[in-house]
């Protein structure tokens, strides 16, 4: 049986930096200056979990007003979604409320969200805290991990993480599940990526 291949997506609100943490990720140069995305960005790599490689495409999608229906197209196909907000943005933490209602509407049941406030290092910025984000995930049964693009903090293992949730999907899809609790690494702040990107493509 050939290796699964599945869409995870990166939304929120323009400005937020959904493009900043996948070129982290991927190791590419983040741009010192934003520039809003305009157009839909795919990166294509593999995860190696329990001897299993799946495929994942990375789609990086526009976060303004105008481009909001293209994105709901997306959603029916996704395995998992990367909700991001900014955490020196207020109007972009208060913005979530209507992602996850579109997100709901257009999701599959059984694909994964996970919620990520970006810019953690920026301390003295902040203005939505670690409690107040982890009380609005926990309203919509979400995980939530804070990352910071610029210094490459725990971009790469939320992408594991998304990954891990799209294996348990893949294996619940095959019979293959185990009858054990899953355990998924916590991200507090400061804490090292456990995790690696296997290859990418």
């Amino acid at each position: 049986m050939s290796n699964p291949s599945v869409k995870v997506l990166v939304v929120g609100d323009t400005g937020v930096g959904k493009t900043s943490i996948t070129a982290c990720f991927f190791g590419e140069e983040i741009p010192p200056i934003h520039f809003p995305t305009h157009v839909l960005s795919v990166d294509y790599c593999t995860f190696e979990i329990s001897s299993k490689e799946i495929g994942v495409y990375i789609c990086d999608l526009p976060g303004s007003e105008h481009f909001r229906p293209i994105v709901r197209c997306f959603y029916p196909e996704a395995a998992a979604i990367l909700l991001v907000f900014d955490l020196i943005n207020r109007h972009t933490f208060n913005n979530l409320p209507r992602w996850m209602k579109e997100i709901r509407e257009g999701l599959p049941s059984h694909s994964a969200v996970v919620l990520i406030g970006n810019k953690s290092d920026l301390k003295k910025a902040r203005v939505v805290s670690r409690t107040e984000a982890q009380i609005f995930a926990d309203s919509f049964n979400l995980l939530y991990f804070e990352v910071s693009a610029a210094l490459d903090l725990n971009v790469g293992l939320v992408f594991d993480v998304a990954a891990g949730l799209v294996h348990e999907q893949v294996e619940e899809q095959d019979g293959t599940a185990p009858d054990e609790e899953k355990v998924l690494p916590s991200c507090d702040e400061g804490e090292e990526e456990r995790l690696r990107l296997r290859k990418r493509v």
